[in-house]
Formats: structure tokens, sequence, C-alpha cells
């Protein structure tokens, strides 16, 4: 049987995650970014910083000329650390199933961000196990800040209505393709982690 990796707290995390966010604002226009947990794959674990720029949402897989990777770089597997600034490459299962085609998993606007997560579920997420894991990487996940709003609550807020969009979209997608099952387990888990 498979081992399901299980998702760290990224609470820990968040104010350096901020802080770091805030810093390479002054040199990239970042128009959000979120702290997760998810799926990195290739041994590389620790919570990590999603990015949104214009250069993401207008990505020519010209890595070496963007100016995201040039400040921040690439992942290097040997680390063993806490939190990843760092670009994460992209698995070739992952690649194909995203609606974004950029090479790094943490390079994606907000709404590529929600849509990975509900493409995953949808596509990946067969057995009840992974369902549920599933379902606590997207409680778990923390929105640094989001069109320039910083302020605790209100970023809370935007996270719960982002949570819930992923789930009743998920919900909505998975009706429409006949699959009961999974739909009845989405609303579960969903209840279970406050999601909706």
């Amino acid at each position: 049987m498979e081992t399901i990796r299980q998702p760290i707290s990224v609470d820990p995390f968040f104010d350096q995650a901020q802080v770091f966010v805030k810093k390479i604002s002054r040199d990239i226009s970042l128009r959000s970014a979120v702290l997760d947990d998810w799926n990195t794959g290739e041994g590389i674990e620790g919570a990590r910083i999603i990015y949104d720029s214009l250069c993401v949402e207008n990505c020519k897989s010209q890595c070496d000329t963007c100016p995201l990777f040039q400040i921040v770089g690439e992942d290097t597997p040997a680390l063993r650390l806490s939190l990843r600034v760092t670009l994460c490459r992209a698995m070739t299962d992952q690649l194909d199933i995203f609606p974004s085609k950029q090479r790094f998993l943490n390079c994606k606007t907000f709404e590529q961000y929600q849509e990975a997560f509900i493409r995953w579920t949808i596509e990946k997420c067969q057995s009840q196990e992974l369902l549920e894991a599933e379902f606590k990487w997207i409680r778990g996940f923390r929105i640094l800040f989001l069109d320039g709003i910083y302020d605790p609550q209100a970023l809370r807020q935007r996270e719960r209505k982002s949570k819930k969009y992923i789930v009743t979209e998920t919900i909505k997608r998975l009706n429409y393709l006949g699959d009961s099952v999974r739909k009845e387990l989405t609303l579960v888990y969903a209840r279970h982690f406050g999601l909706i």
C-alpha cells in the first residue's frame, strides 16, 4: 500500500514567509503569494511560497530571463529546509493536469493555484485516503497577501472564500462526471475540515 505523505502546518512559517515576500516585492511586483506544503514531489519537502506576478501569468518558459527566477532561484533537493522560498520544478504528471504550463510548481497565478487543487483532486485522488489527504492540504494553505491585502482578518476571510470555491467547484465537476461516490466523500471531508 502506498504511503500518503501528510501535510505539515505552515503556520509556524507564516510570519517569516510574509517578511520574505514583502522584501522581494521591492524588486518584483507580486499580485499575490500563498504559503503551502502541497505535493512538491522528488523528495523536496517543506512549506513553500507560491508566487503570482505578471511574469508568471505571461510565462514563456524562459526561466533564465525571468525576474522571479533570478531573485529566488531553484530548489536544491539535498537541502532540508522548513521554509522554501525557491522554485520547485513541476513533475510530468503535474504538468499534464495543471491549467498552466509553467515549469515550476510554485509559479501560479492565484486562479491557476485554485484550479490546480480542483484538477488534482478530480484526476489523481481516486481513493478515500488520497481525498482525505488532499482536503488536509486545502485546509492548510495560507494566503500571505492578495492584491495588496496583508490584514490578517481580511486574509483569513479570503482564504475561507477561496477554499470554499475549490470545494464547490470540485463537487460541481464530479457531479458533471457522474462520480457520486467521490462527490459525497468530498462533501464529507469538506465539512469535517470546516471548508464549507
